[in-house]
């Protein structure tokens, strides 16, 4: 509220004291441009807000009557601001921004339009508050009449009050400030004295011929004329703690703000004398309350704490769930998704039940509890439809609503039905490699139940087809002296199935069409074979084992032994051990066939002449060793090569890794045997011609998945001079 106080008077214009309206901001703060902090543009008439009357009670909530906002219309200068004209709108700061006070330029309106109703103006006195303590006494010693066309209300003037004399005045000059007069007119005067509303305190203050303190007289002095005049004037605000260096003993309203150190409160109160607790004491306008009429329940959910007449209007709380018991409650059905929830029905051919179905609609509650009586939300518990049965298959921990829920009981077991409990139309494609009884499923290794609801998989016997033999020990040679045997390893193993389906195991064989041998594992065949069983049909092809027409792979017939072949002569038999490895010839230099021969050396007979051999085939690395003049240790020599490097697995740990490099196929040997003997001198050779018969002892290694075969044949063939 305001205060009704006016500014000190050594300001040369009558300001109105107040506490700065709550919607006053610093100028720069809502664009005008205007320097922070210097003055404050108020976005109401705040100030002019004014108490409740004393005569009527005001409604509730409705604490003051609307104020017409100030106008732009500038109305004044002001000397202690650098802005050139004073606004009806215009607010400045009293000390610091944010001091919580602030002044406005008295405006005409004011004075003369009557902005509250309790603010009067009488013909012989200024304006004052009818019923309350806000005024004092002033003495105006007049000046001159001020020229309005040049002067404006604050505008410093002067002049002689002594006896005309050739037409000018004389005496002493006199200095003012021009002001509104009670009859509007603008007059040039200077404060004089002072007193309060009693009459008990008067104060002389200092004559401003004398060139002192010029203090200015409040607007609407009746001051027109020569003399000194006295009239009611609003208190003057200042600091009236005495022990602030900016002490006025002017001031009848203390404003913390007008103080230097801004000490705070003193004597602060109520001063409106018909509020309920009006103090008569106080120096500071402080909280008044008034007469009003409103609730007072403190527990009422509009309870007025500033009420002072109860109106009958309190609304007790009443505490519950507010939302609606029904849901979508009022809302559009044109809304997308309106009642698009659903349940589950265990009904036959029913199953889901969308909200709006019919005739299963469902009509479950959108709350848990809904009370329509109350006023205040406090424990709405949204329905979640589901099964609440803790022991049930499909209890759902969120529900909060079982009405439309079939609740499953709770039944452990293996859900995979057995054959008997299968429709007809159930298809099993590997009907054909089960016996009588078996179907192929997962079956329950306990009894089975239709009642089933919690699947187990531990309470199943698994039903699945496949190898269920992982390996066999197959002997592929023997000998006086030697038995070779091989693991062989099913291609096809699963450690999980449960039913048998055949096994197939890494067997070497020709597997191109194009063979005379397809599917056999013998080089020498010349027709196609037809294996007996899953256990011996070759699943990898190795093109060494093939026999294509016109090929010399096939056996050819045994030639006739010219009549010289029994001679005497020398024999050289000849090993040879191929496999395939990974790679490029051209990757194979010298070191690393090298490296190669000299790990196969390492692993066989000392004494022996062994080269190595590299050529296109993939790559094709093959160890011809020759053994001179004995059958019996080129077969040893043999013996010895298939036992240590029987496949292809062999070949990579000894040979392979060493070198770095991917043996791809199991190896193949062959020994043979070359002949050498003198032809008769008188037959039409020359003197110390050499004939070379041939005789070709092939023993074919074929490593068949890792498993060894030996095939021996002869081959005789005469090689003549030609």
């Amino acid at each position: 509220m305001c205060i009704y106080a006016q500014s000190p008077l050594t300001e040369p214009l009558t300001y109105l004291v107040f506490p700065t309206p709550d919607k006053a901001l610093p100028m720069g703060e809502d664009g005008s441009g205007m320097p922070t902090g210097e003055i404050m543009k108020g976005g109401s008439a705040t100030f002019f807000d004014f108490p409740y009357p004393s005569t009527d009670e005001v409604a509730n909530i409705i604490y003051a009557d609307a104020a017409t906002h100030p106008s732009d219309i500038p109305f004044g200068t002001d000397a202690t601001s650098e802005r050139a004209s004073l606004y009806f709108d215009t607010v400045l700061s009293v000390g610091a921004l944010g001091s919580g006070y602030s002044k406005m330029a008295e405006p005409v309106s004011h004075l003369f339009e009557g902005l509250h109703k309790h603010v009067v103006h009488k013909p012989d006195s200024t304006w004052y508050d009818t019923d309350g303590h806000f005024f004092g006494y002033s003495t105006c010693h007049w000046i001159r009449p001020c020229d309005d066309s040049v002067e404006k209300v604050g505008s410093a003037c002067s002049g002689q009050t002594g006896p005309t004399i050739s037409g000018s005045k004389s005496g002493p000059v006199y200095h003012g400030y021009c002001f509104y007069s009670d009859s509007t007119s603008l007059e040039c005067g200077a404060a004089t004295a002072l007193d309060d509303e009693y009459g008990q305190a008067p104060k002389v203050l200092a004559d401003s011929s004398m060139g002192t303190t010029v203090y200015r007289c409040s607007n609407g002095s009746p001051a027109k004329t020569g003399g000194s005049h006295v009239s009611k004037t609003k208190l003057i605000a200042g600091c009236m703690d005495p022990a602030d260096d900016a002490y006025s003993s002017l001031a009848g309203i203390h404003v913390p703000a007008y103080c230097a150190t801004e000490t705070g409160d003193y004597m602060k109160g109520c001063m409106v004398n018909y509020a309920t607790n009006y103090d008569p004491t106080a120096k500071q306008s402080g909280k008044c309350e008034f007469r009003t009429r409103g609730c007072t329940s403190p527990t009422a959910l509009n309870y007025n704490k500033e009420a002072s007449i109860d109106d009958a209007s309190c609304i007790e709380p009443v505490y519950g769930c507010t939302v609606a018991p029904d849901t979508y409650h009022e809302v559009d059905p044109n809304t997308p998704e309106w009642k698009s929830g659903w349940t589950g029905d265990s009904g036959r051919f029913i199953g889901v039940v969308k909200e709006i179905d019919q005739p299963n609609e469902y009509l479950g509650p959108a709350m848990v509890a809904s009370d329509t009586s109350a006023n205040v939300m406090v424990g709405c518990s949204v329905a979640i439809e589901g099964c609440m049965d803790a022991g049930a298959a499909n209890y759902d921990p969120e529900a909060t609503v079982n009405s439309h829920t079939w609740c499953i009981p709770y039944l452990l077991g293996c859900m995979m039905p057995v054959a008997e409990a299968l429709i007809p139309s159930y298809y099993n494609p590997q009907t054909a490699f089960l016996t009588m009884g078996e179907n192929g499923l997962d079956v329950p290794s306990a009894s089975w139940d239709l009642a089933t609801s919690v699947h187990d998989k531990t309470m199943c016997t698994v039903g699945r087809f496949g190898c269920m033999t992982q390996s066999f020990v197959e002997t592929v040679y023997t000998s006086a002296t030697t038995t070779v045997e091989v693991v062989r390893t099913a291609t096809n193993y699963d450690q999980y199935a449960t039913i048998p389906a055949p096994c197939y195991y890494d067997i070497s064989g020709c597997l191109n069409p194009a063979a005379l041998n397809f599917m056999c594992t013998d080089v020498s065949l010349s027709s196609a074979c037809t294996p007996a069983t899953p256990e011996t049909t070759p699943t990898y092809h190795q093109k060494e084992l093939c026999n294509f027409p016109g090929s010399s792979n096939a056996a050819p017939p045994s030639p006739s032994f010219p009549p010289y072949a029994d001679e005497e002569g020398s024999v050289m038999f000849t090993h040879t051990y191929s496999a395939v490895f990974s790679g490029d010839v051209s990757d194979y230099d010298t070191d690393k066939k090298d490296d190669l021969l000299a790990a196969y050396v390492a692993l066989m007979p000392a004494g022996y002449t062994t080269t190595i051999k590299v050529e296109p085939a993939s790559v094709k690395v093959s160890f011809e060793t020759e053994i001179p003049d004995s059958s019996s240790a080129a077969q040893d020599f043999a013996n010895t090569v298939a036992s240590t490097l029987p496949d292809a697995a062999a070949m990579q740990a000894n040979l392979g890794d060493v070198v770095g490099v991917e043996v791809l196929s199991d190896p193949v040997g062959s020994t043979t045997a070359t002949v050498l003997i003198e032809p008769p001198g008188d037959e039409g050779m020359g003197a110390g011609a050499i004939v070379g018969i041939v005789i070709g002892i092939l023993v074919a290694l074929m490593l068949i998945g890792g498993g060894v075969m030996y095939m021996q044949q002869k081959k005789k063939k005469a090689v003549f001079p030609a």
